[in-house]
């Protein structure tokens, strides 16, 4: 039996890192196993280490796959597609995509939200509070604020209780989706920028900010441009706490280091050489991810000064509750709660010139970092990247560099416009092999 992406037809399987697959008897060809398999392997469920697959996984050209036999039937071009576009088939659906026709079926699914999907709609509003809750709401929520100090036992034990239990329903949510939405290219794509743009549930407050980053970011704009993507996921706390650009601020000048090791030995020291010394410094881990992971792809014309002045554009990007409090508990005059967000925290930021990818940027501010953030999003190596991971994700581990190029080239002359790359990739002649 190998392994395949259907939800629908097998015993669903707990995901790591909100990745999600499962094992089911595949229903298309068996000379297709190796997509399956890639794709198990991707995301972490069903392969194991030097398992035997018989050649299966070995990349193979398009025009190779095109002399293994016959031309699929109508019914096995279905199946073949809802393999790659959907976790599964529902009972009578290869017959309902053949009467409507595949490719009606694909230009469906690229609007999602022109689908009803009534079911999973009941599910989130009934059984996931959290949907459509803000930052602020799921942190008073799930994590209120201790009422006693030091905290109880039994409040401590509540406050961990909570917080497995908003892992584990964004966890249900995720499968429950994939099973069930009728909206099955939504679920597809939104596992790979779940992937991209990962973030780690387990560090500090990312566990409570998860759910809000998948509706808010992944959701929001996985059929939207790229752009609008990457800033959003750029500027949400729960990237900025997982890759610790929340604690990123200007390095100390030569003369505040000097002031700091002057008192380090005193009894006495000054409020503001205290301030100092608290300092943390500049912090790299957002901007090379940035860089490496989420756009440019590694080793791309950069350099680690590259990677430093990113980081200084970026210091003074953090989140924190509207009022300045600890945790926004106290209503305003007109009885609103505090909201909690990103915020620009301009006493930390670098405001010095820098030089990222050989453009000279003069001083600094908030607008400096989101036009950074933008061109890094329009940048012809972005635009490769992307496309490539892609087509590896919808079609194999080794895609055509034509194909890459088409692609890519699509991406650039949309500006990023995600659906319009996902259909480049669908309805090209390499999707079928």
């Amino acid at each position: 039996m190998s392994p395949r992406r259907s939800l629908r037809c097998a015993l669903p399987l707990a995901f790591l890192s909100l990745c999600i697959l499962c094992a089911a008897p595949v229903l298309g060809q068996a000379t297709r196993d190796s997509d399956a398999e890639r794709r198990a392997r991707e995301l972490g469920v069903g392969a194991s280490s030097g398992r035997d697959t018989g050649g299966r996984d070995r990349p193979r050209s398009a025009a190779a796959e095109t002399n293994e036999g016959a031309p699929l039937t109508e019914r096995e071009t279905v199946v073949h597609v809802l393999n790659r576009l959907s976790f599964g088939q529902t009972p009578g659906q290869v017959d309902y995509v053949i009467k409507m026709g595949w490719q009606t079926w694909v230009r469906q699914q690229l609007d999602p939200s022109s689908i009803p999907n009534d079911r999973v709609e009941s599910y989130m509003t009934s059984q996931q509070g959290w949907s459509d809750m803000s930052m602020g709401d799921i942190f008073r929520s799930y994590r209120p604020a201790y009422s006693s100090s030091p905290p109880s036992d039994e409040e401590r034990d509540a406050r961990n209780r909570n917080r497995e239990r908003i892992r584990r329903e964004l966890q249900e949510a995720t499968l429950y989706r994939a099973v069930y939405s009728e909206r099955q290219l939504e679920e597809v794509i939104v596992e790979f920028w779940r992937n991209h743009l990962n973030i780690d549930q387990q560090k500090d407050d990312v566990g409570y900010l998860a759910n809000h980053y998948e509706e808010q970011v992944l959701r929001r704009f996985a059929f939207g441009k790229f752009e609008h993507l990457l800033l959003s996921s750029a500027r949400h706390p729960a990237m900025l706490i997982y890759l610790d650009n929340i604690v990123s601020q200007k390095p100390l000048t030569e003369r505040e280091q000097r002031l700091v090791e002057r008192y380090e030995s005193r009894d006495n020291i000054p409020r503001s050489i205290r301030a100092l010394g608290r300092q943390r410094g500049l912090n790299e881990n957002y901007a090379r991810e940035l860089m490496e992971l989420h756009t440019l792809g590694v080793d791309r014309e950069y350099t680690q000064r590259d990677v430093t002045e990113l980081a200084r554009v970026l210091t003074g990007w953090t989140a924190r509750w509207s009022d300045g409090s600890s945790f926004g508990q106290a209503r305003d005059r007109d009885g609103n709660l505090p909201t909690y967000g990103f915020y620009f925290r301009e006493g930390v930021h670098d405001p010095n010139n820098k030089r990222v990818l050989g453009s000279f940027l003069r001083g600094g501010g908030e607008d400096q970092g989101i036009m950074v953030v933008r061109a890094l999003a329009s940048h012809r190596y972005t635009a490769d990247y992307i496309s490539r991971k892609l087509c590896r994700y919808l079609i194999r581990d080794e895609p055509s560099e034509a194909l890459v190029a088409e692609v890519a080239k699509v991406f650039r002359d949309t500006d990023g416009d995600l659906p319009k790359v996902y259909e480049a990739i669908i309805f090209s002649e390499d999707f079928m092999y």
